[in-house]
């Protein structure tokens, strides 16, 4: 991954995430997956000029959620959590499946330059 803003500090580290385990659900219902992340700060969050954060425009701390692998498609709600604070950050998402079968979804904390990654098995009936 690069970002255009990061410079190469060999002191970074990727951040730590840990979140839920296993699941089962029955359609039509969904599960609530969480998974928290800490970082050590570095890289030094770039400031936007004349921009507001959004979803996407992650300064600093972020986790993403992606389906990694299963049978069908599943929807996020939310996607995307952006922190920034220097405190862990806490993203929980709702999960919601169309499909039955073994899935498993991804959380991808990312400081701007380095990431690490928790997955969840969940198994749709």
């Amino acid at each position: 991954m690069e970002n255009a803003g990061a410079t190469n500090d060999p002191e970074n580290e990727p951040p730590v995430i840990t979140g839920s385990g296993q699941q089962a659900v029955t359609l039509p219902n969904s599960v609530t997956v969480t998974a928290t992340a800490q970082d050590d700060g570095r890289p030094r969050p770039r400031r936007q000029r004349n921009a507001d954060l959004t979803e996407g425009s992650a300064q600093g701390l972020s986790v993403r959620w992606i389906q990694y692998r299963g049978p069908g498609p599943v929807t996020f709600s939310p996607a995307a959590r952006v922190g920034g604070d220097g405190k862990p950050l806490i993203s929980t998402t709702q999960a919601s499946f169309k499909v039955p079968g073994i899935y498993v979804l991804r959380a991808i904390a990312s400081d701007g330059l380095l990431d690490a990654v928790h997955d969840v098995t969940v198994i749709v009936k």
